[in-house]
């Protein structure tokens, strides 16, 4: 990233009052918040994070492998390297094979899998989870180009909660089709209670992971009156330390 204009999230200024009997007037708005996270930070634009009145500032944060900017920033920044863009250890779902044909390690979402016309119905889905505990079942949604959607349900995952799988037939219409799979379990009640902070300070009940080609998975939290939460990473981290 090459910074050549300006990052701003400096507060507003008061009012100015003037006259007799005109009230108060409100206070300066605080210094926000920015944060800059790439491979490289260069250019020397401005990176200002200022209160109105210039007394409560921001906070400003640069994550790089390189930073050859010589600039510094208004207020002074902290610095670190990038940490993982990924939670290890946190719950997975994924589809692994369509018909045989292995689906590729990083879907696009734009014929990741391509299947013979001559490929006879039904074909089979298989998944594949992780940190899911076994029992649970897979739905995969099958979205054609054109016309409704197909829905099936898979058998319960087998193996253990650390690598587990299952199969699923379904009949796939002609032409192109995303192929979508969700799963959800049912956490302990201990956990969804440490987990409230993330939920409005409800207790979590269930996970709910959402895999479709070409986008990062969806964690769901769901509380016991059926919120829906997306979960933060240090949710995931929670999930992950189970």
């Amino acid at each position: 990233m090459s910074i050549s204009g300006q990052v701003l999230a400096n507060g507003g200024v008061a009012g100015i009052l003037s006259g007799v009997d005109v009230g108060g007037r409100g206070g300066s708005g605080s210094g926000g918040a920015i944060k800059i996270v790439a491979t490289t930070i260069a250019g020397n634009g401005a990176i200002t994070a200022m209160s109105g009145d210039n007394q409560s500032t921001g906070r400003i944060r640069l994550e790089s492998e390189s930073i050859t900017r010589t600039s510094g920033t208004n207020p002074a920044s902290t610095f670190a390297a990038p940490g993982p863009l990924f939670v290890a250890g946190s719950p997975t779902l994924m589809i692994t094979s369509v018909a045989g044909v292995a689906a590729p390690a990083i879907p696009t979402g734009n014929a990741d899998i391509v299947l013979p016309s001559t490929t006879p119905n039904p074909v089979s889905v298989v998944f594949k989870t992780t940190g899911v505990p076994v029992g649970n079942t897979v739905k995969l949604t099958v979205i054609p180009a054109q016309g409704s959607q197909i829905i099936a349900i898979s058998p319960a995952l087998t193996g253990s909660t650390a690598n587990a799988s299952a199969t699923v037939s379904v009949s796939l219409p002609s032409g192109p089709s995303t192929l979508s799979a969700t799963t959800a379990y049912t956490i302990v009640a201990s956990l969804g209670d440490a987990m409230s902070n993330f939920a409005m300070g409800e207790r979590v009940e269930k996970v709910v992971l959402t895999s479709m080609p070409g986008q990062p998975q969806q964690v769901t939290l769901v509380t016991a009156t059926g919120k829906e939460y997306a979960a933060p990473p240090a949710a995931l981290a929670m999930l992950a330390m189970k």
